[in-house]
C-alpha cells in the first residue's frame, strides 16, 4: 500500500460517518485537565524530520480525527515518581504539521506538565467543518514512561453519539490482528511510520487454519500515515489473522472492527514473537542467558540503555552494533575502571571508537558501578548478577531475570536516568 495515495480523508468518513446508536460513556474522573497548562509549541519545530534522539522512545497514537463532528482526546497518565513535560505533536496524512484547536489555542504541537502519579487530558476541539485525519506522537523530559489512549468522539450539535478508544503505541517491525469480514463486519487498520527510514514489508492474511489467503506490500515513507479497510486491498478477504512483517522500517499500528449497523470496536493489536506482560528468570552456565540478551536487542526498536560492568562478549557487541545500524538509540553506562579493560576482551573502548553513546561512572568515594541491566524500549527490563562476559555465560553461577509490562521497569528506567545525568 502506497502511503502517497492511500491517504484516509474518504476512507475514515465511511468508516466512522456511521456511528450513530453506538455510545460508551467516557470515564475521565479525575484526569488533571487545566487549559492554562497547554503550552503551544511554534509551528517550525514541528515539521517532520524522523525520529531524533530526543523523541525515539515516543509514544504514538496511530489515528486523529478532528472536525465534522469527530474530536480526538488523548489521556495520558504518568506512574512514575517523576514530573516530566509532555510535548504532543500533531502531523498530517504526509507527516506535515496538522494544527488542531486545544483549549482556545490552534497549534501543530502542544505541551502540558503532567505530575509524578498523574495524569492530563487533551481534547481537541472538533471546529473545522470537515474532518481532517492524522496521527500524533508524545515524548516527555525528563523520560518517563507514558500510558495513553486515544478516545474518537462523534457528535452531532453537542450530543454525543458514539465513541471508542484506542491506545498509545510504540514503533515495531511486525504486528498482528484478528480480521473480521464476516456476519456483516468489516476491519480497518491505520499505520504509521514514525522513523526516519521508509517502512518496507508484506501484509499477509491467513485463514482460521493458518494457510495463507493472500499478501499485499506495504510501503510507508518516513512520516506518513495511511488507514484502509482489509477488503480495499485484498479482494474477497475472509476472516482470520492479518500479520504485517518489515524488512526494514519501523510502524505503529491500530485497528478497528466495523459492522454495517454501524457500531464498531478496537480490536488489540499484537506484535509476534513476544510474551504478554510478566516475568521469566534464566540461570547459568550455559542456560542460554546470552543467547536471550542477543534476541531481545535484536528486537529492539527504539531505545536501548544499558548499565553493565563486565563486557567482554563479542556475540552482545554484534547484536548491539547492528541494532545501532538500523536507528536504535542506545546509551551505555560502564564502570570508570572495568571500561578500560581492553586487554582482557573489554568491548568497551571498541563501541566508543565506533561512536556509541557512553559514559562512564564510578560510585562513591572508592564504589564502583555495578549494575548489570538493559532496559528494551523503555517495557522490558533484563537484570541480575549476569556480567556480559564470556565467565558469567559459561562457568559461573549467575542469574538474568526478564521483567515486561511492569511498574518495576519504569523503577529502573530513573535509576538510569539518574546515574546518567550524574
Amino acid at each position: 500500500m502506497n502511503c502517497k495515495s492511500r491517504v484516509w480523508g474518504k476512507v475514515l468518513a465511511a468508516f466512522v460517518a456511521a456511528l450513530a446508536g453506538f455510545a460508551i460513556p467516557l470515564f475521565a474522573g479525575g484526569l488533571y485537565d487545566p487549559v492554562a497548562d497547554y503550552m503551544p509549541i511554534p509551528a517550525a519545530e514541528s515539521h517532520y524530520a524522523g525520529a531524533t534522539m530526543e523523541d525515539s522512545s515516543a509514544i504514538v497514537f496511530p489515528q486523529i480525527a478532528d472536525g465534522g463532528g469527530y474530536r480526538t482526546s488523548m489521556l495520558l497518565t504518568n506512574g512514575s515518581a517523576t514530573n516530566t513535560t509532555a510535548t504532543v505533536r500533531f502531523y498530517s496524512s504526509t507527516g506535515a504539521p496538522l494544527f488542531v484547536t486545544i483549549g482556545g489555542t490552534s497549534s501543530s504541537s502542544f505541551q502540558v506538565l503532567i505530575s509524578a502519579r498523574g495524569s492530563a487530558k487533551l481534547t481537541t476541539s472538533g471546529s473545522p467543518e470537515t474532518a481532517v485525519v492524522g496521527w500524533s506522537s508524545v515524548t516527555t523530559s525528563p523520560f518517563v514512561l507514558l500510558n495513553g489512549n486515544a478516545v474518537f468522539q462523534f457528535f452531532s450539535g453537542p450530543v454525543l453519539f458514539s465513541e471508542a478508544s484506542v491506545a498509545a503505541v510504540m514503533p515495531v517491525s511486525a504486528v498482528d490482528f484478528y480480521a473480521d469480514e464476516e456476519g456483516g463486519f468489516h476491519t480497518g487498520f491505520a499505520l504509521v511510520n514514525p522513523g526516519q527510514t521508509a517502512a518496507l514489508g508484506t501484509l499477509s492474511l491467513r485463514r482460521g487454519d493458518g494457510t495463507l489467503f493472500d499478501t499485499y506490500p506495504v510501503s510507508l515513507e518516513p512520516g506518513h500515515h495511511v488507514a484502509i479497510f482489509l477488503w480495499e486491498i485484498l479482494k474477497d478477504a475472509p476472516s482470520g489473522r492479518a500479520e504485517i512483517n518489515l524488512a526494514s522500517g519501523c510502524l505503529a499500528a491500530t485497528a478497528l472492527r466495523y459492522h454495517t449497523s454501524s457500531v464498531f470496536s478496537t480490536v488489540s493489536i499484537g506484535q509476534p514473537g513476544f510474551a504478554p506482560a510478566g516475568a521469566a528468570a534464566l540461570f547459568s552456565p550455559n542456560g542460554g542467558v546470552r543467547e536471550r540478551l542477543v534476541a531481545e536487542i535484536r528486537r529492539a526498536q527504539s531505545t536501548l540503555d544499558i548499565a553493565i560492568y563486565s563486557f567482554t562478549a563479542d556475540e552482545i557487541r554484534d547484536a548491539l552494533i547492528q541494532a545501532r545500524s538500523r536507528g536504535v538509540q542506545i546509551r551505555i553506562l560502564a564502570d570508570t575502571g572495568q571500561a578500560g579493560n581492553q586487554g582482557q576482551g573489554g568491548e568497551i573502548p571498541t563501541l566508543q571508537d565506533l561512536g556509541f553513546n557512553v559514559r562512564l561512572l564510578a560510585g562513591l568515594q572508592n564504589g564502583i558501578m555495578h549494575n548489570k541491566y538493559m532496559i528494551v524500549d523503555g517495557r522490558l527490563l533484563v537484570t541480575g548478577s549476569y556480567n556480559w562476559s564470556v565467565s558469567a555465560e559459561n562457568y559461573n553461577f549467575e542469574n538474568a531475570v526478564l521483567v515486561q509490562g511492569s511498574a518495576l521497569v519504569q523503577a529502573y528506567i530513573e535509576d538510569f536516568n539518574r546515574m546518567w545525568s550524574r
